[in-house]
């Protein structure tokens, strides 16, 4: 339900978008590699809205327990591979139901 055109947060690190039902946030931690400071990342995580990090690999201490990680990876300059990984009883369910796709 976001209207707006949605950019990589590169600058801000976080963005976050109104929706009509759910927020949704934005995170590139790609600066943070080096870096061991909460953001406030719980308030992000804990309050019903989608949240989807890039290079959530800098971040890690500080995700939830419970994620759907999706890797993009690249084959060649027109084909990419998906794959999901699930953390918890309600991420696997929605794997199982992508998997279905």
């Amino acid at each position: 339900g976001v209207k707006r055109t949605i950019n990589s947060p590169t600058f801000n690190i976080i963005k976050s978008y109104k929706g009509d039902s759910l927020n949704f946030h934005h995170m590139d931690c790609y600066r943070l590699e080096d870096s061991d400071e909460d953001l406030g990342f719980d308030e992000y995580f804990n309050d019903n809205a989608v949240t989807v990090i890039e290079w959530s690999q800098f971040i890690e201490p500080f995700l939830p327990e419970d994620f759907l990680k999706i890797s993009i990876d690249v084959v060649n300059e027109d084909e990419r591979t998906i794959s999901l990984s699930a953390h918890g009883e309600h991420y696997l369910a929605v794997k199982e139901a992508l998997d279905c796709v």
